[in-house]
């Protein structure tokens, strides 16, 4: 049975409430959530008399509530007025004075057992995380190696790739059977191959009656060597087929010994590519003059000529007056117009002999074969008057001068770096005395 005062607002006792817990009830309501035999609650009166209790277990004992009930005020409490203690028996026990009905409500719990609740739930985290990472793991191991594969794969099929085109490259336009003599016993012709007769009249014929003697004698040379030696030869050359020049590449391999197969493909673009190619590694792409180090080659090749025949020759070295102030006013469009302007002007008058080449700049050089120093001021003094003569761009005359330096061989030098050098400083001086 329990009690409880009832006051007005103003403090006055106006009767009392009196209610009757039938402990069998408040045990069949509260006692599910209590089951656990390490787990005990209990509802006491002020002085800690057991009003009810779940179950005590073993380390909770009737001494223990009613010191907790005695001493509670002087225990610390949360902002709830909710007391946590630890026991000596190793219980930890949660408890509030309910002041409305002046019961103390208490939860008591076996610490030992929660702790070794709490470490086995740790222990299932654990284990759990360290499965996770397994399993990770080896979908990494396994994605790494189908990724490796695939790059693998990849790298397979580029090499097959380039296999299979130089495979396809390598498949002649013309396969001719031959025997060493000449004669074309057989012949497989792609429809596209320019041929020089009708393919159905090649089986048959011999060379001699297709091709020119030297080119006969050469290919005749070469299917006796590779029937007899047993190694493969090749050998490249040009043929005018309607008008139109070709290269061809020729690969012939000895079937035994009278007879070989002639493999032949049609090389003309691959041709006119390294053509280019040679033909930009020597010259000015502004003006198509040989470069500087075409300039070299010529030179070098007058030095030697002189070293065994004592053919003398004269180098110049030509600077343009005025071309920066051109560039300068009117861009670098109009400055490229000057020099090609300059290259028309030195290769209108001078000899087939001679070369002329733009060494970089505004600076060109002129080779004059068995040419005399007297000779070659003659020579300067028409290129002096020729680049005198303006270019006319856009209704305006623009025009520069030439300062022209000589050296002579052997008179000045027998190397070429020595004698550009000479030439090189002779400008110079005439440079001075113009200004």
């Amino acid at each position: 049975m329990m009690s409880y005062p009832i006051r007005d607002s103003e403090d006055k006792f106006r009767g009392v409430v009196v209610a009757t817990l039938k402990n069998e009830d408040l045990t069949a309501q509260l006692g599910s959530i209590t089951k656990n035999k390490n787990i005990s609650a209990v509802l006491t009166d002020q002085s800690g008399k057991l009003i009810w209790s779940s179950s005590m277990y073993e380390g909770l004992h009737k001494s223990d509530i009613y010191s907790l009930c005695k001493d509670h005020k002087y225990l610390a409490s949360t902002e709830l007025g909710i007391h946590r203690v630890q026991l000596e028996n190793n219980a930890q026990c949660d408890f509030q004075f309910l002041d409305k009905w002046g019961m103390f409500s208490i939860v008591a719990e076996n610490r030992a057992s929660a702790d070794q609740l709490i470490r086995q739930y740790e222990q299932q985290v654990v284990t759990r995380n360290i499965i996770i990472l397994i399993v990770f793991t080896l979908l990494l191991v396994f994605l790494g190696n189908q990724l490796l594969k695939q790059i693998e794969s990849r790298k397979l099929l580029a090499v097959l790739n380039q296999r299979n085109k130089a495979i396809i490259d390598a498949m002649p336009d013309l396969l001719l059977t031959m025997r060493v003599d000449g004669k074309i016993i057989d012949h497989e012709v792609e429809d596209s191959f320019p041929l020089l007769v009708d393919a159905d009249k090649l089986n048959g014929m011999n060379i001699k009656q297709l091709l020119d003697p030297d080119l006969v004698e050469r290919k005749l040379a070469l299917m006796a060597a590779t029937v007899k030696t047993g190694e493969p030869s090749t050998i490249e050359y040009p043929l005018v087929l309607n008008g139109k020049e070709y290269y061809f590449l020729e690969r012939l391999t000895a079937l035994d010994d009278k007879h070989v197969l002639a493999f032949i493909i049609d090389i003309t673009s691959r041709r006119a590519a390294e053509v280019k190619l040679e033909w930009q590694a020597f010259h000015d792409g502004l003006t198509g003059l040989p470069n500087r180090l075409m300039f070299f080659e010529f030179l070098n090749k007058l030095i030697q000529n002189y070293r065994r025949h004592k053919r003398e020759f004269t180098i110049l070295f030509i600077d343009l007056n005025g071309f920066k102030e051109i560039n300068d006013n009117y861009g670098h469009h109009v400055g490229d117009e000057i020099l090609k302007h300059t290259a028309n002007q030195l290769g209108s008058i001078l000899r087939e002999t001679d070369t002329v080449a733009r060494l970089g700049g505004d600076e060109f050089a002129v080779l004059l074969p068995e040419t005399s120093p007297s000779q070659a001021q003659r020579v300067i003094k028409s290129i002096v008057e020729t680049i005198k003569q303006p270019l006319i761009h856009n209704d305006k005359s623009l025009s520069v001068t030439a300062s022209i330096g000589m050296a002579a061989c052997p008179q000045d030098a027998t190397s070429a770096d020595e004698l550009l050098n000479a030439a090189d400083k002779r400008m110079y001086d005439v440079k001075l005395t113009e200004r």
